[in-house]
Parts: structure tokens; sequence; C-alpha cells
């Protein structure tokens, strides 16, 4: 194989790599996007912060540290 060969697989990995890693991050922004939203929606409904952060581990699967992560990050959001 030749070097230029080498060079452009090389270059083509490392943007697949980049790719796969821009695809990773869009989708858990949008999750995060999500999640909020639901904090939020919860929280209009006067749903407390216990109901609600178990109410999110169990529809997305989180910890409890994660739920609270989520939640923390919703409140600190401009109401709208």
């Amino acid at each position: 194989m030749k070097m230029i060969e080498v060079q452009q697989r090389l270059r083509e990995a490392e943007w697949k790599r980049e790719v796969d890693e821009a695809r990773k991050q869009a989708a858990e922004e949008g999750r995060t996007e999500v999640i909020v939203e639901v904090v939020k929606g919860l929280t209009a409904q006067g749903e407390n912060k216990e109901s609600i952060i178990a109410q999110l581990m169990t529809l997305f699967n989180l910890t409890t540290r994660q739920a609270e992560a989520y939640y923390a990050t919703a409140m600190a959001q401009p109401k709208a």
C-alpha cells in the first residue's frame, strides 16, 4: 500500500470518528432538551421535586444522580 493511500485511509477514519462524535453529541443535546421540557411540564402541573425525579428515572432509565442533574438544569433555566 502506498503512503498516500495510508494517509487517505487515516483521514477517512478520523473523519468518521468526528462524525460519530458529532452524532452522539447531538443525540445527547436532544435528549437533554426533551428531559428539560418534561421537567418543566411536570412542574407546571404542580408535581413536586421528588415525584419528578422518580418519573424521570422511570421514563428515561436514569440514576437518581442523573435525574437530579436534569432537574437542576431545568430549574436553572429562565421561565418562559
